[in-house]
C-alpha cells in the first residue's frame, strides 16, 4: 500500500509492480534503489526543457517565446554536469531506450511535453500502477485516469504541496517521498541510498560553509528564468519570470544551507515576478540594481544570478554577457538551479550543491559601497511551511 499526496491509500497484489511514470520521476526512482525492470514506460520528455541534449534545442518555449537569441544552441556542446544535471547519462539513455515512450510526439523535443498515448498501452499492455507528479501530475489526464480505474489500475499522485496545499515541500521533503515510494514498490532503498546520504551529508556541510563566507562577503543572488524572449529593441533591456526562493524546492534547500537569496516584492499567490510588459511587469536592465515589478517598487542589487534549465543556453553565452552586460553577468558570478525538471534524489541533491557551491565559493560583492550585514552561522537543514504557488 501507499498513501498518496491527495490523501488517497493505494493498494496493489503484484508483489514486484510494474509502473509508468515522468522520465524524471524515473530517473529519481532509480537512484532511490528501484529496478529499471519495474518501470515498464516513461511520459512527458526525456530531456530537460531548455536542454540541448542529443543535438535538439526548442527554440520555441513552453509560452511560444523565442529561445536561442544568443547562438546555435543545437550544434553547441551539451554541457550536462553545468546546466542539465536531470538529463539522462548515457548509462540511463540506454536504460530509457529499453522502455516504452507514452509521449512519442514530443519526448525528444526538449521543452514540456504534456501528451500521454494511451493507445500505446492498448498495444504494450497496462502497467500495475501509474505515478503521477510532483508539479506536472496533469499530464496524467482525466481521460487516462479513467482508462485507469476501468483496469483498476491506482493512479499515484505526488505532490509539491502537502495534501491541504498550504505548504510548499522542500527538496529534502520530496526526496523522502520518493523514498518512501520506492520501499512500497519493493526497492531495497537502504542498500541503493547509503552512500548517497553520506555523500549529500558531507555536501551539504561544505556547502553551509561556503555560504557563510559569502554571507559575510554581502553576496546576494537572484533566481529566475533569464532572459525570457528576446530584448526590448529600443532599451536594452530584458525581460525575465524571477522565482521566489519560498516556492521551489531545490531553492529552498539552497536557503536553508545559508544561501543568500533574494526574496521578491510580489503577492503570495505567485510562482514568479514577471518582469515582462505583456504580464503586467517590467524589463530588466543591465545594470547592478533591477527595480521590482511590484505596485511599490523596490530594488534588486544581486551579486550572483541563480538561472534556471530554459534559459540557460542564452543566459551563459559571450554574447547574452556583451548583449545584457549586468556585472553578475560579466563577471559569470551565477550558477544552474532545477526548476523545469522533476529529478529529486540525494545524488540530485548531492550535485545541485556542488555546481552551485563551487561558483559561490569565488563570487564577490560586486559594490563596495554596500556593506554587508551582519551574520551568523546559516541555520540547520529544516522544513519550512510556504505558501503554496499557482504555477503557470
Amino acid at each position: 500500500t501507499f498513501t498518496d499526496d491527495e490523501g488517497t491509500t493505494h493498494t496493489w497484489g503484484a508483489t514486484v509492480p510494474t509502473i509508468i511514470t515522468g522520465t524524471f520521476q524515473a530517473l529519481t526512482l532509480m537512484d532511490m534503489g528501484l529496478p529499471a525492470s519495474q518501470i515498464m514506460g516513461t511520459y512527458g520528455e526525456r530531456g530537460t526543457d531548455g536542454s540541448n541534449i542529443n543535438g535538439v534545442f526548442a527554440s520555441s518555449g513552453t509560452w511560444g517565446q523565442t529561445n536561442g537569441n544568443h547562438g546555435d544552441h543545437a550544434n553547441a556542446e551539451h554541457e550536462r554536469d553545468l546546466h542539465f544535471l536531470s538529463d539522462p547519462t548515457p548509462e540511463e539513455k540506454a536504460l530509457l531506450s529499453q522502455m516504452i515512450d507514452v509521449s512519442p510526439e514530443c519526448s525528444g523535443t526538449n521543452v514540456y511535453c504534456s501528451a500521454f498515448n494511451a493507445t500505446i498501452l492498448d498495444i504494450n499492455g497496462w502497467p500495475d500502477l501509474i505515478i503521477a507528479g510532483p508539479l506536472f501530475a496533469s499530464v496524467v489526464n482525466d481521460e487516462v485516469r479513467a482508462m485507469a480505474a476501468q483496469r483498476g489500475i491506482p493512479v499515484i499522485i505526488l505532490s509539491d504541496q502537502n495534501t491541504a496545499k498550504t505548504e510548499w515541500k522542500t527538496f529534502i521533503d520530496l526526496a523522502e517521498r520518493f523514498e518512501d515510494l520506492a520501499k512500497a514498490l519493493g526497492a531495497d532503498v537502504e542498500a541503493h541510498t547509503d552512500l548517497d546520504k553520506q555523500k549529500f551529508c558531507a555536501k551539504a556541510a561544505e556547502f553551509r560553509e561556503i555560504s557563510r563566507e559569502a554571507s559575510q562577503r554581502g553576496v546576494r543572488a537572484l533566481a529566475g528564468y533569464i532572459p525570457f524572449g528576446s530584448a526590448d529593441p529600443a532599451t536594452g533591456n530584458i525581460n525575465g519570470m524571477l522565482q521566489p526562493p519560498d516556492r521551489n524546492p531545490a531553492l529552498m534547500m539552497l536557503e536553508e544551507l545559508g544561501m543568500g537569496i533574494i526574496h521578491l516584492n510580489t503577492r503570495q499567490g505567485s510562482y514568479y515576478e514577471y518582469m515582462y510588459p505583456a504580464w503586467g511587469g517590467v524589463t530588466m536592465p543591465a545594470t547592478s540594481t533591477i527595480m521590482s515589478s511590484g505596485a511599490t517598487p523596490v530594488a534588486y542589487t544581486p551579486d550572483f544570478f541563480l538561472y534556471e534549465p530554459r534559459g540557460a543556453l542564452d543566459f551563459t553565452s559571450d554574447s547574452f554577457a556583451a548583449a545584457w552586460p549586468h556585472p553578475a553577468v560579466v563577471a559569470k558570478q551565477y550558477a544552474y538551479y532545477p526548476i523545469t525538471t522533476l529529478h529529486y534524489s540525494w545524488r540530485h541533491a548531492t550535485d545541485i550543491l556542488d555546481v552551485v557551491g563551487a561558483k559561490l565559493r569565488t563570487a564577490a560583492k560586486l559594490d563596495p559601497a554596500q556593506v554587508p550585514q551582519p551574520s551568523t552561522a546559516p541555520p540547520a537543514l529544516q522544513h519550512k511551511s510556504q505558501p503554496s504557488p499557482t504555477v503557470p
